[in-house]
């Protein structure tokens, strides 16, 4: 475990009717472990097996969560992990994008 306080924070702005910056997650990032596992699960998948890409996306996702703000019948409350399973497909990819840190680890980007 790392001694940085790192968290990356992913907005939820627009996921719906009435969704703000006020609504976010919040994640730790990647340390070079958790990469080359994610990456070791990705790479026997094909790109067009939309299914197998987010279930690992949602895998560290969920690993990774530390809190946030959403919406819950009108009101703002605590984010639960468990929450991740409601997001839609694109939101998924987008965390784990930001979590992966891919602009960052990728040598050739």
């Amino acid at each position: 475990m790392s001694r940085f306080d790192l968290k990356v924070k992913v907005s939820l702005r627009g996921l719906a009717e009435g969704w703000t910056d006020e609504q976010y997650l919040e994640f730790t990032p990647f340390d070079s472990d958790t990469s080359l596992d994610s990456s070791d699960e990705l790479k026997p998948l094909k790109d067009e097996d939309t299914r197998g890409l987010i279930t690992v996306f949602k895998k560290y996702a969920r690993q990774q969560f530390v809190g946030g703000k959403v919406l819950v019948n009108g009101e703002v409350v605590d984010a639960e992990v468990d929450d991740i399973d409601s997001l839609p497909a694109p939101i998924v990819t987008t965390i784990f994008t930001t979590i992966s840190r891919n602009d960052f680890s990728n040598p050739k980007a």
